[in-house]
């Protein structure tokens, strides 16, 4: 695609450009914004390109245009001037876009509630490595992105501190009824903190085709649901619904065709209204529902003697290997499922338990274990593990899948982890330690990764060594980043190499400040040593993974690290880390 970011455009040439663009085909663009305010628009120039006039571009080219965002936070300073178009408030987007960022944590636009960010009108914008902050609505739904018969993709996206007037704080999308759906598809993504004064807080959606994939939706408020879907076909997997406050229920599928839940967690939401559902609502005689491998626990109900948690009504349900520490209307089990005693299912069959104590679960508390969104390990005495006594080709909600060939229910399976809490000494070449005991097995490594948690204000200064006692295998993962340079804080990573490496630890270090490496949605391999030099070793025994701080003047705490091996039945997968 051709790059026009850097061509020079005027009202008259920018003219004479729109009215070539109508009588020949031209090639889809590629805009860089080189500003980071809002002016009143008047065109593109060399070095003076806000995002406005770049949209304003992009509108006007037919093909899917590209725009690109650099470090730093683009402002909407001009307010409505009750012109629903691109000149004032909000951007308008009219045709095929994509807007790229450099990671959530570096590219943001901020809307400093003049009004909400993006006005979408029969087209598909695509957004990925941005955070959308400070969008406010008075006038609809959608307090940070509204799409009227148009389609959103957002990947690898912060929706953060929005407000609708009226629902859907975050995101509202609406196509056309009789099988003519917008889509929107969300993938590595974050929801948290949007404000909606009636339904959705985070997100609502009608007529439309819903995924999510690997996303989180945390402390977002409404009089509603957090995220409310009507008539629509939707799939939810590997993602979190957490900490929300609502009136009616975290989730509420009203006439929703078909809805898919898999591997996902809803903990710890609180629902003010004594007389409505308090979590999970699907409403629809005819609708197909399919809830697999989910966990339902530790949630709040303003009225919990005569209120529900989880009300589904009608349709052809699919409901197996998920937690239901909750109270529930009765329904038909499919097999696999842990239930509290004072809500069992209408036909409660022989794979399925009986609990009436949570203590049952052995649920360990709400935090972050690798992927994007939180979630409740399983505890050592947990009646989930290992709960499913068949063959289990399914993934948990960080990625990691089943053990084989019993495997634990609810939305995650159980990894080997320590939390050693030790502090880091400060220029110590011995470093601090920590061991993960794994009981005897026969099992033989086929690929392992590493999730590790440090905080230290200057990973330049650290180097990491995984060492496997029985089998006398060491090896150093990560050696002082950049040369000893990167100047990034704190260490929430996976280290992987079980595909084709895009990022490496030594190089793709941040220096400056804040976060070293992008929590959202990479996995780094080492470049010294290896992982693979485990392959084909035997899982169990002593594991120690040491962390050791080179130069003075900095020190920190070596917080957690987690071992998800692959084995002859264990496969390892996907993991993102993410600090939400």
């Amino acid at each position: 695609m051709k790059n026009l970011g850097s061509k020079w455009f005027n009202r008259r040439k920018w003219t004479y450009l729109f009215i070539s663009l109508r009588v020949c085909a031209v090639q889809a663009i590629v805009i860089d914004v080189t500003r980071f305010d809002d002016p009143i628009p008047d065109g593109c120039q060399v070095n003076d390109c806000s995002l406005r006039e770049a949209i304003a571009i992009a509108n006007a080219t037919s093909g899917l245009d590209e725009i690109i965002l650099s470090n730093g936070v683009y402002e909407i300073d001009i307010a409505p001037a009750g012109n629903n178009d691109n000149d004032s408030g909000d951007f308008n987007v009219t045709d095929a876009l994509v807007i790229k960022g450099n990671g959530a944590w570096l590219s943001t636009i901020n809307a400093n509630q003049i009004d909400r960010l993006f006005d979408v009108q029969s087209a598909t914008m695509s957004l990925s490595s941005i955070k959308l902050v400070g969008g406010f609505s008075l006038t609809g739904p959608g307090g940070a992105i509204n799409a009227n018969k148009g389609g959103i993709i957002l990947d690898r996206v912060v929706v953060e501190n929005n407000f609708s007037s009226s629902h859907s704080g975050g995101v509202y999308v609406e196509g056309e009824p009789n099988n003519n759906f917008a889509d929107i598809n969300i993938t590595r993504s974050i929801f948290k903190e949007n404000i909606a004064l009636t339904y959705g807080g985070a997100l609502g959606c009608w007529f439309c085709n819903l995924n999510i994939e690997d996303s989180s939706f945390i402390y977002n408020n409404s009089q509603g649901a957090t995220f409310s879907t009507s008539q629509s076909l939707n799939r939810i997997v590997r993602s979190g619904f957490q900490l929300n406050t609502s009136a009616n229920g975290a989730i509420k599928f009203f006439d929703s065709y078909e809805f898919e839940m898999q591997n996902s967690t809803l903990s710890h939401h609180i629902n003010t209204n004594p007389s409505l559902i308090g979590l999970f609502e699907k409403f629809g005689l005819n609708d197909d529902i399919t809830l697999k491998n989910n966990t339902f626990v530790a949630n709040s109900n303003a009225n919990e003697t005569n209120s529900y948690h989880v009300f589904i009504v009608g349709g052809n349900n699919d409901i197996s290997g998920n937690i239901f520490d909750v109270k529930m209307t009765p329904i038909n089990s499919s097999g696999y499922n842990i239930f509290r005693a004072d809500s069992p299912p209408n036909n409660t069959l022989g794979s399925d338990a009986l609990i009436n104590a949570s203590s049952e679960l052995d649920l360990q508390p709400l935090k972050k274990n690798g992927g994007i969104a939180m979630s409740h390990m399983l505890g050592d005495d947990s009646l989930a593990i290992e709960f499913r006594e068949e063959e289990c080709n399914d993934v948990d909600q960080r990625g990691i899948a089943k053990n084989n060939p019993y495997c634990d229910v609810g939305a995650v399976q159980s990894g080997f982890c320590s939390e050693p809490n030790l502090p880091i000494i400060d220029s110590n070449p011995n470093g601090v330690a920590s061991e993960i005991i794994i009981g005897e097995s026969t099992n033989e490594i086929t690929s392992l990764e590493l999730y590790i948690d440090v905080e230290h204000p200057r990973v330049g200064d650290l180097r990491v060594e995984l060492e496997h006692l029985e089998s006398f295998t060491q090896t150093l993962l990560i050696d002082q980043p950049n040369n000893g340079t990167c100047s990034g804080n704190d260490l929430d990573i996976i280290l992987s190499e079980m595909n084709q490496p895009e990022y490496y630890i030594q190089t793709s270090c941040y220096s400056g400040n804040g976060s070293a490496y992008n929590q959202i949605v990479k996995k780094y391999a080492p470049i010294k040593g290896s992982l693979n030099a485990f392959n084909n070793k035997n899982l169990g025994g002593t594991w120690k993974l040491k962390v050791i701080d080179l130069n003075p003047n900095n020190s920190g705490n070596f917080n957690k690290w987690c071992l998800y091996p692959k084995t002859n039945y264990t496969d390892v997968i996907y993991l993102n880390g993410f600090d939400s």
